[in-house]
């Protein structure tokens, strides 16, 4: 490789215009310029020496056969779109010198696997990550404070995650696309911006949160709705099925876990809702219990609400939990499939003791329990109606 191929001046390595497919950057190099080696199509890796402070703007930027990278302990500044577009590279280290890697750093590295962040990097900004859709495997180090706008977005491979406990700031959508089924925030955060997990369908927040207030549909809605799913675009529309669970920062304990979603079309359910949630976390249910004691919806879609109500009665009324044991009792076969699918037989206890087991419907339940063959139900279910309505009229034999 001839020293021709690059021009460097200053010590900073401002274009290479070489051929060569492994390319190591020259030692006396202490800064890549903007752009150095974009759409270099022959580079299929590269060494950065130590020495080297600062990689510029797009300086690997849609390199379409880059696959492997060395990045030195020396590396202060990891500019914007640095390795945009690289579809070939598959996994990359990050030391932790940078304390920022910015805008679009590695957005669109379609095949990138995996990336781990060094400690000493406190920001990631606004779509660093964002559409690397191979990406599996993800370290976040202590220390990091801020995740930026989309910095993760439509990350479709990314199933798993541990958030770090200095974390005070998520960015819009910075999670949304993923393939998180389940994620708890820090207790350290503070502001999580709308849709930052967007498609994520078990969230746990701390009652530490306060997040921004967000404008929409007429509402001054908190962002911690948008931390679950995107809001929809307008009321009526359907939104996705998730549940957010809110724990005291103080204790750790529980104090609330409510179900967000409602059937399609369902305006009156989106605007309780959407008018319930207030600053850190706080969950106003008077209006939605008010309901269910009015009578409650008219299909069976709103019993996972139901029952998080009752597992968590703060400020319930015995008006409120009859309201929702009627509203259980009327689907209570449902109720049942859903308690047994679960293996959950404390919540089928707690309907029981809202008035959701009835003397008209306990026989349809033992029935509906037998051909499930959900034996422990059936035996349940039979000590409770011998307990609470008497043993007769119903025999059944157990294979």
């Amino acid at each position: 490789m001839a020293q021709a191929d690059f021009q460097i001046e200053n010590g900073i390595l401002l274009a290479y215009r070489g051929h060569a497919g492994d390319v190591p950057v020259p030692g006396d190099v202490t800064g890549i310029g903007r752009s150095a080696f974009r759409r270099c199509a022959s580079l299929v890796s590269v060494t950065v020496p130590e020495g080297v402070t600062e990689i510029g703007d797009g300086a690997f930027a849609w390199c379409p056969e880059l696959r492997t990278v060395s990045l030195p302990e020396s590396l202060r500044r990891l500019g914007r779109e640095a390795f945009s577009g690289c579809n070939r590279l598959e996994a990359v280290t990050i030391p932790g010198g940078v304390a920022c890697i910015e805008e679009k750093a590695f957005a669109w590295c379609e095949r990138l696997r995996s990336v781990t962040i060094m400690a000493g990097v406190t920001e990631l900004g606004e779509a660093a990550f964002a559409n690397c859709r191979a990406l599996e495997s993800l370290s976040l180090p202590a220390g990091l404070e801020r995740i930026g706008a989309q910095a993760f977005s439509d990350c479709r491979a990314l199933a798993e995650l541990t958030l770090p406990d200095t974390l005070s700031t998520l960015g819009a959508e910075c999670f949304s696309g993923c393939a998180l089924e389940r994620v708890t925030l820090p207790k350290s955060v503070r502001t999580a911006g709308p849709s930052s997990f967007a498609g994520c369908r078990d969230i746990t927040v701390y009652d530490a949160i306060d997040p921004a207030g967000v404008r929409g549909h007429g509402y001054a809605m908190t962002a911690l709705l948008g931390v679950i799913v995107r809001p929809p675009m307008r009321i009526g529309e359907p939104w996705l099925d998730h549940e957010i669970t809110v724990r005291s920062a103080d204790t750790d304990r529980v104090l609330r876990r409510v179900w967000m979603g409602t059937a399609p079309g369902d305006r009156h359910m989106q605007e309780m809702l959407l008018s319930a949630w207030g600053p850190g976390a706080d969950f106003d249910p008077a209006a939605l219990d008010q309901w269910f004691i009015d009578g409650g919806p008219e299909d069976g879609t709103y019993i996972p609400f139901a029952l998080d109500r009752l597992r968590y009665p703060a400020g319930l009324t015995a008006a409120g939990t009859a309201g929702y044991g009627r509203y259980l009792a009327r689907w209570s076969e449902q109720l049942l499939t859903l308690c047994m699918q679960a293996e959950d037989m404390a919540a089928l206890a707690l309907c029981e003791q809202a008035g959701a087991v009835t003397a008209e419907n306990i026989d349809g339940l033992i029935a509906c329990a037998s051909r499930e063959k959900g034996t422990q139900f059936v035996a349940h279910l039979l000590e409770y109606k011998a307990r609470s309505f008497g043993a007769g009229g119903f025999s059944l034999a157990l294979d």
